[in-house]
């Protein structure tokens, strides 16, 4: 009877430092992920957002003429998709859309069920 309770307290003790264990492996891993993680993803989804915005700045400025008194004709044509791009960035520097925020919160929730 003595060896029974012994047993079951040994048992008891192995689950609570088992458990313990996984519990400190998964503190770790989501420090990790606030740590380096975190800031990958968010440059990575901040380029993202700049390159669509690019794509649609690109859209907006097709059709301005590059000729006239103020325009720099073949030459602003040549450079206007390397001002667009800056457009773009400028703008998700300053606060974007709001696409770069949901494309971060996807990309950490991906990789921590992949951790999982």
């Amino acid at each position: 009877m003595i060896s029974n309770a012994l047993n079951t307290q040994m048992s008891f003790a192995k689950d609570q430092l088992y458990n313990h264990g996984q519990q400190n492996k998964t503190e770790s891993l989501q420090d990790k992920l606030r740590s380096g993680d975190v800031i990958e993803a968010e440059k990575a989804a901040k380029e993202f957002e700049a390159m669509y915005l690019s794509k649609m700045f690109s859209h907006m400025f097709k059709h301005i003429k590059t000729d006239g008194y103020f325009g720099g004709g073949n030459q602003e044509e040549m450079f206007r998709s390397f001002m667009v791009d800056e457009y773009a960035k400028l703008t998700v520097e300053s606060g974007g859309i709001g696409l770069s925020d949901s494309i971060t919160r996807e990309i950490l929730s991906m990789q921590e069920k992949l951790s999982n």
